[in-house]
């Protein structure tokens, strides 16, 4: 077998250095205030120039009525104890709605036609993305959190998993 010369090649990109997932329990909320959804996520970066991309995908539905209020059912991402990222107005806003329409159309041959309607339980698949630069090699606690933005709602937070991954290199696309 013939020996091969190795040469030099500069190589354009970038690189995966570590990736770490973590499954969430579901959770039940109607706190005003965020509550963390799953457990800390640690990492300690390798180069001080990389970059922590966080992606966090399940679903969040109102577990009850709104009672014709507009509330609303948010997330974020923490890192450090500062805030990095915001997914606002995920479920609520008022879709929930009861009431009764009353009718009178006469061309058809109807007279005091009556609807009752009632909407609860909507839901919206979740997917959050957000690249972090911490600029240096200190550990990172990443976090998520999840809120009812009023009283008057209620959320359930389900099938979360949460990934973060280091991704060194010039050439990261950062869009």
């Amino acid at each position: 077998m013939a020996l091969t010369k190795v040469t030099k090649h500069i190589v354009y990109g970038s690189v995966l250095v570590a990736h770490y997932g973590q499954d969430y329990s579901n959770i039940t909320t109607s706190s005003s205030s965020y509550v963390q959804w799953g457990e800390d996520t640690v990492i300690t970066p390798q180069y001080s120039d990389s970059h922590l991309e966080m992606v966090l995908t399940g679903s969040m539905f109102t577990g009850t009525n709104q009672n014709g209020s507009n509330s609303y059912g948010n997330a974020k991402f923490v890192v450090n104890g500062s805030d990095e990222y915001f997914l606002r107005g995920i479920v609520g806003a008022n879709q929930n709605r009861q009431g009764n329409h009353n009718h009178q159309n006469q061309h058809y041959g109807e007279n005091n036609g009556r609807q009752n309607f009632y909407f609860q339980n909507f839901g919206s698949a979740l997917y959050m993305c957000h690249v972090h630069a911490p600029g240096s090699t200190n550990a990172q606690n990443c976090q998520t959190f999840v809120m009812a933005d009023s009283g008057h709602l209620s959320i359930v937070c389900h099938g979360g998993f949460f990934t973060v991954s280091e991704i060194a290199g010039e050439h990261y696309n950062l869009t």
